[in-house]
């Protein structure tokens, strides 16, 4: 169960009052990608830089060699540019046009290659696999989804790593 509370962590669901509709109360928003896709798509590259060499010296006093730290952190930020290149803008996700598209738990779990069931959805959250969801960014989802696999356990828990050191530091 630990490794399903993990993905809706990763995923980032929050369960909210919708107040276009005070039935519709669940939204999956962006994963937090750590940098903007501005930030990311900076042609001087600064952000991205610093924020390498900052993770890359956190994971090595955290224990890694600089030359692992640097594989990891690469892998990561890889991950993070590679959802951000989808998510919207920062004009755009103020647009509720945009922001505001409604789904289900059943279509989420079935996008999520039944990775996290309807049955366990509705366990953490109390709520039937009709019940709705609000996806803020569309193509950021389906991006993220095509991370959450078995094979990429490493990467994923490198990801929580590097936003925790990222948050603290």
């Amino acid at each position: 169960m630990e490794k399903k509370y993990s993905l809706k962590s990763f995923m980032n669901i929050d369960v909210m009052v919708d107040y276009n509709d005070s039935n519709k109360y669940v939204y999956y928003s962006s994963v937090y990608t750590l940098l903007s896709k501005e930030q990311f798509n900076d042609e001087n590259q600064i952000y991205k830089n610093h924020l390498k060499t900052l993770l890359t010296k956190l994971f090595t006093i955290n224990g890694k060699t600089e030359q692992e730290s640097a594989v990891i952190v690469d892998n990561v930020l890889n991950m993070m540019h590679d959802i951000a290149s989808v998510s919207l803008s920062a004009d755009e996700a103020t647009n509720p046009d945009k922001t505001y598209n409604v789904s289900n738990f059943t279509n989420y779990a079935a996008a999520l290659n039944n990775v996290i069931t309807v049955e366990e959805l509705s366990s953490l959250y109390g709520v039937t696999g009709d019940t709705t969801l609000i996806v803020t960014e569309i193509d950021a989802f389906n991006k993220t989804v095509k991370y959450v696999k078995e094979e990429n356990l490493e990467l994923l828990k490198n990801y929580v790593k590097s936003a925790v050191y990222y948050v603290t530091a």
